[in-house]
């Protein structure tokens, strides 16, 4: 049996930072990842934030 190699896309923006939050939350192992700011609301950019383990910072 020959396995798909891709996934669909999200259906909307935030369906896919809450696919990156938990993502980098894994990859980091940061279960205090959260998502910054509010819709509309000035970022500069960055949606999530977290400091991955074994880090002191961000």
């Amino acid at each position: 049996m020959k396995i798909s190699q891709s996934l669909p896309p999200p259906d909307n923006w935030k369906d896919f930072e809450r696919l990156c939050k938990k993502l980098w939350g894994e990859i980091w192992d940061c279960p205090e990842i959260t998502m910054n700011g509010r819709n509309g609301q000035n970022q500069s950019g960055i949606d999530i934030s977290g400091i991955p383990k074994g880090e002191d910072s961000y």
